[in-house]
C-alpha cells in the first residue's frame, strides 16, 4: 500500500469519491522521479504530493472547458486533493509556511 493511500485511508471521514486514478498517478510520478545526488527516488512531503496531485487534476479540468462531465469530476478531485493538502499541511512542523506554500503554488498556475 502506498504512503499516500495509507494516509488517505486514515482520514475521518473517508474520501467521498474515487481518488484511485490520482493515487496511481502519484505512484507513477514517484517511480519516475530521481534525486540529483544519488539517482534514487526522493520523498516529497504529503503536503507537496497532495498539492501536486490536486493541481494536476485542476489542469485536466481546465484542458476540457465547458459542460464536459469528466471535467467536473476532475474539478471535484482537484478540490478534494487540495483540501487534503491543507489537512496534511497542518501536520507539518511549520503549518503556516506549508499552507502559504500551497497558496503560492496554486496561485502561480495559469
Amino acid at each position: 500500500m502506498s504512503h499516500v493511500r495509507s494516509w488517505l485511508d486514515a482520514r475521518i471521514p473517508a474520501a467521498h469519491m474515487d481518488l484511485e486514478p490520482w493515487l496511481q498517478a502519484d505512484a507513477e510520478w514517484r517511480a519516475g522521479s530521481t534525486s540529483v545526488e544519488g539517482g534514487a527516488a526522493y520523498d516529497l512531503s504529503m503536503t507537496d504530493r497532495m498539492t501536486r496531485l490536486g493541481l494536476a487534476a485542476l489542469g485536466k479540468a481546465k484542458a476540457r472547458p465547458g459542460r464536459v462531465r469528466d471535467s467536473g469530476f476532475q474539478l471535484l478531485a482537484g478540490d478534494a486533493l487540495l483540501t487534503y493538502a491543507c489537512e496534511a499541511a497542518l501536520e507539518e512542523p511549520d503549518p503556516e509556511a506549508a499552507l502559504h506554500g500551497i497558496l503560492a503554488r496554486t496561485a502561480s498556475v495559469r
